[in-house]
């Protein structure tokens, strides 16, 4: 478990048609980027295409959606890397939440 209580240990994906590769797809984390420039918002959702992601506009801001774990089963771990790495490249004004909870962007590049 990592400081915010968010479960990172990699995982090998199961056979697909096994009760546990079920369970899996069941543990789905949405992870949720405010941004309010939305070309910092679709380079941040083009970091996160493997993770389902896409964009949607309120008023002045623009929110992208990210699921883990992503189209090849790749882990939350990696998906909070390419937001950090994307944060700490544009510098930009975002808040995040990962399964409804507040993140800390640059938390685990600080780490």
């Amino acid at each position: 478990m990592s400081k915010a209580g968010f479960d990172t240990r990699e995982r090998t994906p199961a056979p697909a048609g096994s009760q546990h590769a079920q369970d899996e797809r069941r543990r789905v984390t949405a992870i949720e980027i405010e941004v309010p420039d939305r070309w910092d918002a679709l380079a941040l959702s083009e970091e996160l295409i493997p993770f389902h992601s896409f964009l949607v506009q309120h008023d002045t801001r623009w929110v992208v959606h990210a699921n883990a774990p992503g189209y090849r089963g790749q882990p939350l771990s990696r998906a909070l890397e390419a937001v950090d790495g994307w944060h700490a490249k544009r510098r930009a004004d975002a808040s995040c939440r990962v399964g409804g909870r507040p993140y800390q962007l640059g938390e685990r590049s600080a780490a």
